[in-house]
């Protein structure tokens, strides 16, 4: 049986920093008609889609460091469940301090936790 492929876990990180970069930057570009009376509201979505991201790729990236170095499937679970605290530590945070957007907030959320899928599918393996 061949050793899991311990780059996965890095892997996932890049994509969701790269899909968060894309994400934020997009709202922040992108005018929606009808919302010409709010000049801030582009800065709101992209700020809301941001805090989001690094929600996400903040225990992601915890997680990918930690794994890479551990090697017991207890550890393995703990690191999990670590990560897992931490992302809804953040998410509350970022809702209850930072009041984002919602639809740009949970959007991007939504998108990250995609990646944990859509990355060992082989998304960005380069095959």
């Amino acid at each position: 049986m061949a050793p899991p492929n311990r780059s996965v876990p890095y892997r996932i990180v890049v994509w969701q920093s790269v899909a968060a970069a894309a994400v934020t930057a997009a709202l922040f570009l992108w005018e929606f008609p009808g919302n010409e009376d709010e000049p801030l509201n582009g800065f709101v979505r992209s700020a809301s889609a941001l805090a989001a991201g690094l929600a996400s790729v903040i225990p992601a990236g915890l997680y990918a460091w930690r794994a890479s170095v551990e090697r017991s499937a207890t550890g393995f679970l703990l690191q999990g469940v670590v990560k897992f605290a931490l992302t809804l530590v953040l998410v509350a945070a970022c809702i209850i301090v930072l009041k984002p957007a919602a639809a740009a907030f949970f959007g991007t959320l939504v998108l990250m936790q995609v990646m944990y899928v859509a990355v060992p599918l082989g998304v960005g393996d380069g095959a």
